[in-house]
């Protein structure tokens, strides 16, 4: 296992979780939808490998995603 570094301006660590980022994304995206007829459902197996990344960058991107399918979804 090697450590955390910086390459440019990203921190790169090894044991980024997605099941965890996707966690935190919903979770952040909810009041979103608080008026709406729409529910998130998270569909990610849990046991799914660590990842190389920055995990903050990842977790920017998922709330993106999530936050523009809650605007853009009407009902569902």
């Amino acid at each position: 296992k090697s450590s955390p570094y910086f390459f440019k301006d990203l921190y790169i660590e090894d044991d980024v979780q997605i099941a965890t980022l996707l966690d935190k994304a919903i979770s952040t995206a909810r009041s979103l939808i608080a008026n709406k007829p729409v529910e998130i459902q998270n569909d990610i197996e849990d046991n799914l490998p660590s990842i190389r990344g920055d995990e903050q960058r990842l977790l920017q991107v998922l709330i993106n995603i999530v936050a523009n399918a809650c605007k853009f979804t009407e009902k569902g």
